[in-house]
């Protein structure tokens, strides 16, 4: 017979949830049990904070602490310890609990009391939770329990609902899968089902939010597999993702470059770039000089993967803008070590790709920038800089655009 928990669920918790409700008075009474750690009030005590996640007169600041009492209080501290069964029970008990509220969509009448932080917390716990299990079948008991939410909740309203209840349940979808490990979230195939209610969030008639948390969920995605950007690409989601590259609002444009630059190792994505008459190449490297951290690091790691894929792309780089120099040497001057590597792996594709663009880079202050860096002392938060930097004047060597120096 096939198991149907985690483990037995013994003595049922008290029904008084007025005792606990109360913010300020119950929380404060639970946190001074924990503390305390009186053993055979703990298991109840879990109970209680479980149960105040889902109930609505529960406000959304006492949501907040109750779960960030499971969140410090459930998991092991020392995985050393063999021990796990707080969060045996906590995932018995309460896993749904905790599903619910990251699914919550504060549009929604009955909606329960949030914070800004509610969903994010949720979130949170429920990988710390899956982060304690200790064996592959408590693991599988999580993810169908996952599963069994998702499936008979969301899934079905989001692909068959009315209008509306498509649009609610694709965002709640969304919500769950932006700031979880999808592959937890939505077990086996269902993270394939969940596609295409996500990108029908990428839509003009969508608000923002919707729109942003859409883009972050298919980023998250489109990092686990080849077969799962397929079924990005098969959504007929890249024309979307290209358009909200352009959008003004700063944190639709960052989400919307993140999941390009996943989607940039797929040939097919690649020969969109390739393609004349379009602006998409143009469009990543001016995006390469934005002010934005998280936008250039998005755009120079595609324009980086990119440049390394196809030889065309790098002629493609130097002509689609004249600014193309002066963005490439202010990437490989950046101050994040991470932006300045992919700058300078873009510099090394370029030179690899041919000799006269290598000339025209070596010609230029690049030659004195790649030189500085290369002369760097070993370290390991520099070290990858340092290596690339080495690499393009090796290249240079080789051809004979510079000679060796003792």
């Amino acid at each position: 017979m096939a198991r149907k928990s985690i483990r037995s669920h013994g003595k049922k918790p008290s029904k008084r949830l007025d005792q606990v409700v109360d913010d300020t008075k119950g929380i404060a009474n639970l946190f001074f049990f924990f503390l305390t750690d009186t053993s055979k009030d703990i298991k109840m005590i879990i109970r209680h904070l479980l149960e105040m996640l889902t109930h609505k007169n529960v406000s959304g600041h006492g949501r907040d602490q109750a779960l960030n009492l499971l969140i410090r209080n459930v998991p092991r501290k020392d995985l050393g310890i063999r021990d796990n069964t707080k969060s045996l029970d906590a995932i018995d008990f309460g896993l749904k609990k905790i599903l619910k509220v990251g699914g919550q969509f504060p549009e929604l009448p009955n909606c329960l009391p949030l914070t800004e932080n509610t969903c994010l917390t949720a979130s949170i716990l429920l990988n710390k939770l899956y982060d304690d299990l200790r064996c592959d079948e408590e693991r599988a008991t999580f993810r169908k329990i996952c599963e069994e939410y998702i499936t008979w909740t969301l899934l079905p309203l989001a692909l068959h609902g009315t209008d509306v209840g498509k649009i609610k349940a694709s965002h709640a979808l969304a919500k769950i899968a932006a700031i979880s490990d999808p592959e937890i979230a939505f077990p086996g195939e269902r993270i394939y089902e969940v596609v295409r209610p996500l990108v029908s969030l990428l839509n003009t008639e969508r608000d923002g939010i919707q729109n942003y948390e859409a883009l972050m969920s298919l980023t998250n995605i489109s990092a686990k597999s080849e077969k799962l950007r397929q079924k990005i690409i098969k959504e007929k989601a890249l024309p979307e993702i290209e358009c909200y590259m352009f959008e003004e609002h700063d944190q639709i444009r960052q989400a919307a470059t993140e999941c390009m630059c996943n989607m940039v190792v797929c040939k097919e994505v690649q020969e969109r770039f390739v393609a004349e008459g379009n602006d998409r190449m143009k469009l990543l490297v001016l995006l390469c000089g934005e002010d934005d951290v998280k936008v250039q690091l998005a755009a120079a790691g595609a324009v980086a993967m990119l440049t390394a894929s196809q030889k065309e792309l790098c002629h493609k780089l130097t002509r689609v803008t004249v600014q193309w120099l002066e963005i490439l040497q202010r990437l490989c001057m950046h101050d994040n070590v991470e932006i300045q590597h992919r700058g300078l792996v873009i510099v090394f594709n370029l030179m690899e790709a041919d000799k006269e663009i290598a000339k025209k880079l070596i010609e230029s202050e690049m030659l004195e920038i790649l030189t500085v860096i290369s002369k760097l002392e070993n370290n390991v938060k520099h070290q990858d800089a340092i290596n690339m930097a080495r690499e393009c004047l090796t290249k240079a060597m080789d051809y004979s655009l510079i000679k060796p120096t003792s």
